[in-house]
């Protein structure tokens, strides 16, 4: 065992510190800690360390929990945040009423990058309320996959810092309220619902990715409300835009220009389109069927005529 130490000692600094990322990080302290002075000095310099928890067997991190940058909490578990103050980037699968008290600058003061995938509290409004009230003064990144709605208040606040956005369900009103709020928005996804909200506000000038989802919206209000969203953010250079039907009017898609026209009205800086179109419990497909969602397609690139790079994605579920 001596002997692999020293041939280990043999390595340079920056060829250490690549295979350390590489290593599970309880394993890593376990075996090179307190070791010598040169290996002690190396594993506190080693940066984006990442812990996944399977279990609320916390305890036994002590030699090395205060090094953790990143946090990841693969189980539904209540554990005490209090612990891990130093955590920059922090992914839960469930968020908790016993989670969401902990969630505070006293006691996650670092916070960059925040991933949840359900959001598992009586009350979503107060962890949205959390974020744009800039609790977290350095949150740079935040992945809400839950679809809840999203309810402004009129004591949310600008977020300076926050460069990457996806959440739940919003309308007009929030999309409008939260750029406003979000002046370095780099990336933005979120589910729109149906609005009759008329709005003016400023442009949004830093957004440059964006995707919109809809789920059996409306289709009189559909091209309005893109209209409407994509007249807000004319630096845009990617676009996405998910379509879930359970029924669909196939008419009305052949007829469509597929926000062309908007985008050549707003986007001029446009450099990819993606159209993801969905039908679910599709009964009875057969040959009429399949050549109108090929027109569909042909339509589709026909209307955007190569001005920038685009596709039709076509999914049906039966």
């Amino acid at each position: 065992m001596n002997n692999k130490y020293s041939q280990l000692e043999m390595l340079p600094n920056e060829t250490l510190i690549e295979i350390f990322q590489y290593l599970d990080i309880e394993k890593l302290f376990r075996a090179f800690d307190n070791l010598n002075f040169r290996f002690n000095k190396l594993l506190r310099t080693l940066n984006n360390l990442v812990y996944y928890l399977w279990d609320d067997n916390y305890i036994k991190m002590n030699n090395f929990i205060s090094y953790i940058d990143v946090l990841s909490i693969n189980c539904r578990i209540n554990i005490n945040f209090n612990h891990f103050t130093y955590i920059r980037r922090l992914k839960l699968i469930s968020l908790t009423d016993e989670l969401l008290v902990q969630l505070k600058t006293s006691i996650l003061p670092c916070i960059e990058y925040l991933f949840i995938k359900q959001l598992n509290c009586h009350s979503p409004d107060i962890f949205y309320d959390k974020i744009f009230t800039n609790t977290f003064p350095h949150l740079k990144s935040c992945y809400v996959c839950h679809k809840s709605k999203i309810i402004v208040k009129e004591w949310f606040v600008c977020l300076p810092v926050l460069c990457n956005l996806k959440v739940g369900i919003i309308n007009l009103s929030t999309y409008v309220t939260i750029l406003s709020k979000c002046p370095n928005l780099n990336i933005f996804k979120f589910q729109l619902e149906s609005s009759e909200t008329s709005i003016v506000d400023k442009p949004h000038v830093n957004l440059k990715q964006m995707t919109i989802k809809f789920e059996d919206i409306n289709l009189l209000k559909y091209d309005s409300m893109i209209n409407t969203c994509l007249s807000y953010v004319s630096n845009l250079e990617r676009l996405s835009i998910y379509q879930d039907f359970f029924k669909v009017n196939i008419l009305h898609y052949l007829t469509t220009d597929w926000h062309a026209s908007s985008i050549a009205n707003y986007l001029s800086l446009l450099r990819r389109f993606d159209y993801y179109f969905k039908v679910w419990y599709l009964i009875g497909i057969d040959t009429q069927v399949i050549n109108t969602f090929d027109e569909m397609k042909r339509n589709f690139k026909s209307s955007h005529n190569d001005r920038y790079q685009s596709k039709f994605h076509l999914n049906l579920t039966c």
